[in-house]
Order: C-alpha cells, then sequence, then structure tokens
C-alpha cells in the first residue's frame, strides 16, 4: 500500500500513511503550492477504510481556510 495517495471523490484532499510500530496513522492534508503543504486531521487507523466522520473534520478544516 502507498504511504500517501489522493482521497477519491475529493478534490484538494490527500493521505498520508505513517506505521510506527503496531499503530498506523492517517493524516489528511492539501498540497497547497510549491511544496507547501497544509495537515488538516491526524488520526490513529482503526480499520481499512478512512471513517466519514474523520473525513469530515478534515474537509471543515480544508473549507475554513478557502
Amino acid at each position: 500500500m502507498p504511504h500517501l495517495k489522493k482521497l477519491k471523490g475529493y478534490d484538494d484532499l490527500w493521505e498520508l500513511r505513517i506505521k510506527n510500530s503496531s499503530n498506523i496513522f492517517r493524516i489528511f492534508f492539501l498540497n497547497y503550492q510549491d511544496g507547501i503543504f497544509v495537515l488538516f486531521h491526524i488520526f490513529k487507523r482503526k480499520s481499512n477504510k478512512a471513517p466519514q466522520r474523520e473525513i469530515d473534520i478534515a474537509l471543515n478544516r480544508l473549507n475554513s481556510i478557502k
């Protein structure tokens, strides 16, 4: 599985996956411009699919800066 991928169905939202010991974390972010990234939300992964609640938190934060 790649460490970095674009979330399907969302124009600007990307996901970074980080594994630390037995824990897996996901970070939702925006590639703003020229190597500047805006991190919106991080959570500990508990399932293969990102919960809609976690995506909604990131989208609300994304919309607050647009």
